[in-house]
């Protein structure tokens, strides 16, 4: 997600269509043993808590704002 945001700020576009098209990218690293549970747990908890955040148009700044650390 960081590198989409990244791509969007430098080339304009949405975040979610280079997030998108990023992962049509690296889908062949599924395949790959040593990736294979690192895109798994990424698939799931990760992608779906970046795509609400992404929806609601929360930043991880406005999150530190109330005080969570966010890194």
């Amino acid at each position: 997600m960081l590198s989409a945001t990244f791509i969007s700020g430098q080339y304009g576009g949405p975040q979610f269509l280079y997030a998108l098209l990023f992962g049509l990218v690296f889908h062949f690293l599924y395949l790959d043993a040593h990736c294979k549970a690192g895109i798994e747990f990424c698939a799931k908890p990760l992608l779906r808590i970046g795509v609400s955040l992404l929806g609601a148009r929360i930043t991880l700044s406005q999150i530190g704002e109330f005080g969570i650390a966010t890194w």
